[in-house]
């Protein structure tokens, strides 16, 4: 009889370590996770919103790039253009150089060509400084385009960390929950029958 009393204790006390742990160490490590969970998840969604901004920043320049250099190919296509016309003019004005005898007709298709040419240098010359100035606005493009690209990995990077980190975090708060749970009633299962038990057994020795 004695030993079965000692046994009824025994749940007793077993009940009310079973609540103590669950109420104290359980509960502060829920409390911890629960804030950690809190902060990475907002982290997450905060990178989540990073990545989608550097993306829309990264497609902008992207399509900065296409139309710059669409420009550039096609000012230099215009480059060409005017350079082949200019030494079909200076071919023609050689043509009439070599001939015997230069009428005034000659010497007035001569003049004009020669003006011809002038315009044309001019306009290579224009066409020439727009051509480095947006030749040079294309590679700056280009090279915030690589930074962009790069800084968005390291985001993408980061922010399947924090998925991941995020993801654990809530399985190990699941887990603790349920201990908590688990130990709780368990706790107040051994306790609530210790108690009862042991209640009757004194009435019994009465």
């Amino acid at each position: 009889m004695h030993n079965k009393v000692n046994n009824k204790g025994l749940f007793v006390l077993s009940g009310l370590i079973f609540i103590l742990f669950s109420l104290s160490v359980l509960s502060l490590r829920i409390e911890k996770k629960l804030t950690h969970v809190l902060k990475t998840e907002k982290k997450y969604l905060q990178a989540e919103v990073e990545i989608s901004n550097a993306q829309e920043t990264i497609n902008r320049t992207r399509q900065g790039i296409d139309k710059l250099n669409s420009e550039v190919n096609h000012i230099a296509e215009q480059i060409n253009v005017l350079i082949v016309d200019a030494n079909e003019i200076n071919d023609t004005i050689v043509l009439f150089m070599n001939q015997s005898l230069a009428n005034q007709q000659t010497l007035d298709s001569l003049k004009l060509m020669e003006k011809a040419i002038a315009q044309n240098e001019h306009f290579i010359d224009s066409l020439s400084f727009v051509f480095k100035n947006k030749s040079d606005n294309l590679l700056s493009l280009m090279n915030e385009f690589n930074k962009k690209e790069f800084e968005s990995k390291l985001m993408q990077h980061n922010g399947q960390t924090l998925q991941k980190d995020l993801h654990w975090s809530k399985i190990i708060f699941i887990v603790y929950f349920s201990l908590l749970v688990l130990g709780f009633f368990l706790g107040s299962f051994m306790l609530i029958w210790g108690l009862k038990n042991n209640t009757k057994s004194e009435e019994n020795l009465v």
